[in-house]
């Protein structure tokens, strides 16, 4: 976890990948995911905000579908998890925001993500 501003970003130890053209969770990602849903119910006045992301290959629209269709994924499990949907937003970021290369399978391996963000509901961050 990393602090931004007011809230947190959670990286997690596995990465939440993505197999290329794919917005299916893969295994490792759902135990993760898991966790971190188990950890919101504890904390019920936070938010959360899932981004996700594409490698280059494709057209940008399609990317930028893509993305979205990732992190709408991602949410979709952690709400069958038993966290209250209205608590998650998403977003898609589609290729333009890489952390890697997308020279080397490598680098678009991480880049097909999504990350996530939590924060303070407005009633908790004003103290109410």
């Amino acid at each position: 976890m990393q602090r931004v501003g007011e809230g947190i970003t959670v990286t997690f130890p596995e990465g939440l990948l993505f197999a290329f053209n794919s917005d299916q969770i893969n295994p490792a990602a759902q135990v993760d995911l898991r966790r971190f849903a188990a950890s919101l119910q504890k904390y019920p006045s936070t938010r959360t905000l899932i981004v996700g992301h594409t490698d280059s290959e494709g057209s940008a629209e399609y990317n930028m579908d893509l993305s979205n269709r990732r992190a709408l994924s991602a949410a979709n499990f952690i709400t069958g998890e038993g966290v209250d949907r209205a608590r998650i937003s998403t977003a898609g970021r589609g290729e333009g925001e890489p952390i890697a290369t997308n020279g080397s399978d490598a680098g678009r391996q991480l880049n097909r993500r999504v990350e996530v963000a939590i924060y303070a509901d407005a009633a908790a961050r004003s103290g109410q």
